[in-house]
């Protein structure tokens, strides 16, 4: 068992572990009694080892942290040495034995040759393959084993000469993180210097001989969904293309209808009326940007002439129901909510070093309310001067919201293609880099106005979604009056609106397991 770059007592803490401790075990022994294993906690984390050698491999988590490293370097470390470095986050300028272990924990391989500083993380280095084979001919190795990133097979090798001597990936956590992500796990079997590779999904069941044996229906339509995300988002543009054709036309059939039904209704008056009541009947229009709402079988001719080359014959007015539901859809909610929730395009965050990361992961429901609050016209972005000049207003009226950031360098890194202004598209792809609380990210894309809260309307179009998602025994009833009686149960200060906290509440008790 090896430590990990996240076996460090700042990055465990950044991601929840001392929260879920608290969570545990706070009432039964109190803060002390927390506190005192936090410590265990971390101490733990010193003592485990940084490498493994067997006889045809090394295995560590992030791999080589130099061109000329050697293994008495590792070799080299006491045990009481290696137990005070608790974290490996930002080590003193002289103390190289810390920063050697968090090289050891943070690199990555890369297929260009030599050696050069890992910028992507911010920390570390990228070795190539060349590194790879001068240290394991150097040491009579086949093997540089390490895992440390996800692999979309479960495993990836990168290959340092023909006879098999290789770098290898392994990642175990299938779909990472908490089963948004569409990679496999996989587990490396080394016998006698051969190498086998088992690889598995999210939800496989295991056979007698550890390998995956299958997934629920409801686990399979879990990860069709998101496969439809994944292809809906690398479409949106030519999707977005057609859906506004067919929105253009219902708009021009409903207005020649009304002009007609002015016109020519009878001189009783009651085409004029039929025609207005239709016009303003809540069943027959959404409540918001009716021009951008489109028929089922308006989305689905769009879908099936947009995507029939990736995924013919489907039966796109049949899954409706599931991945657009309504019998009106508002096409532009309905690519972001499928943008946000697919993996595309999130390139753009991979350059957002770890330290930017974890800021915004601290402060996501701080810079939440930021960015609602400024947006104040709906125009989905906002510049740097809005930006800097209302964290100042947040802090000083929220002086317990904990904001620790630098305004200007979050900025930067938010505003991924440098433009100036930070787009909305922008900020929800940082939050899903930082691994937001899903309840959070869940309220994001309901709250269609921007308000930063959830009103009724959009409670009800958000309970039917994520009913979609789950088995019929598992939802809740769909009915306007037991929504809205959901709705008031939640809304405890009767403001009108769910506020994050009142959402969280929500999530947890009736979808605590459910992923859009």
């Amino acid at each position: 068992l090896n430590r990990g770059n996240h076996e460090d007592t700042v990055i465990a803490e950044v991601y929840g572990c001392s929260d879920e401790i608290h969570a545990r075990y706070g009432d039964a022994i109190g803060d002390r009694g927390v506190k005192d294993i936090w410590k265990d906690f971390g101490d733990v984390f010193a003592s485990l080892p940084l490498a493994v050698l067997t006889d045809t491999a090394i295995i560590m988590h992030g791999g080589l942290p130099s061109a000329d490293f050697r293994l008495e370097q590792i070799a080299r470390i006491s045990p009481e040495d290696r137990f005070r470095i608790k974290t490996m986050v930002e080590p003193a300028a002289n103390d190289e034995t810390c920063r050697l272990v968090q090289n050891v924990m943070w690199s990555d391989p890369h297929p260009e040759s030599g050696v050069s500083p890992n910028e992507d993380r911010g920390c570390g280095m990228k070795y190539g393959p060349d590194v790879v084979r001068a240290f394991l001919s150097e040491n009579g190795l086949k093997y540089l084993i390490r895992s440390h990133e996800p692999v979309d097979e479960g495993y990836e090798l990168l290959e340092c000469d023909e006879h098999g001597m290789s770098a290898v990936t392994v990642f175990s956590a299938a779909s990472y993180p908490d089963g948004a992500g569409f990679n496999h796990g996989a587990v490396m079997r080394l016998r006698g210097g051969n190498a086998t590779f088992d690889a598995y999904r999210e939800g496989d069941g295991l056979n007698e001989d550890g390998v995956g044996a299958g997934r629920t229906m409801q686990e399979k339509m879990k990860h069709t969904f998101k496969a439809f995300a994944e292809v809906i988002a690398a479409n949106r543009a030519a999707l977005e293309e057609e859906f506004e054709y067919m929105a253009r036309k219902r708009a021009e059939r409903r207005r020649m209808r009304r002009t007609f039904s002015l016109k020519e209704g009878p001189t009783t008056g009651s085409s004029r009326t039929v025609a207005t009541s239709a016009r303003t009947s809540p069943a027959a229009a959404p409540d918001v940007d009716d021009d951008a709402c489109i028929t089922p079988e308006q989305w689905a001719d769009a879908m099936n002439f947009v995507l029939d080359a990736e995924l013919p014959g489907v039966d796109w007015l049949g899954i409706q129901r599931f991945i657009a539901p309504g019998e009106l859809i508002h096409y532009k909610r309905f690519l972001n909510l499928q943008c946000s929730l697919s993996s595309y395009d999130r390139e753009q965050a991979k350059g957002m070093d770890d330290k930017t990361r974890n800021t915004i992961m601290r402060n996501h429901e701080a810079i939440f309310k930021v960015f609602k609050f400024l947006d104040a016209d709906g125009s989905g972005e906002v510049d740097r001067d809005e930006f800097c000049d209302g964290i100042a207003e947040l802090k000083a009226r929220n002086p317990d919201a904990a904001v620790s950031f630098d305004a200007e360098t979050l900025f930067d890194s938010i505003d991924a293609d440098g433009s100036g202004t930070i787009e909305l598209s922008e900020f929800q792809q940082a939050f899903q880099a930082a691994d937001v609380p899903y309840h959070v990210a869940v309220m994001m894309l309901l709250d269609t106005d921007n308000s930063g809260t959830i009103d009724r309307i959009e409670f009800r179009e958000g309970v039917r979604l994520l009913n979609a998602r789950l088995g019929e025994s598992e939802r809740l009833p769909e009915s306007e009056d037991e929504i809205d009686a959901l709705f008031d149960e939640l809304d405890d200060d009767d403001s009108g609106e769910l506020d994050v906290e009142e959402f969280e509440a929500f999530m947890c008790k009736y979808y605590p397991h459910v992923q859009l």
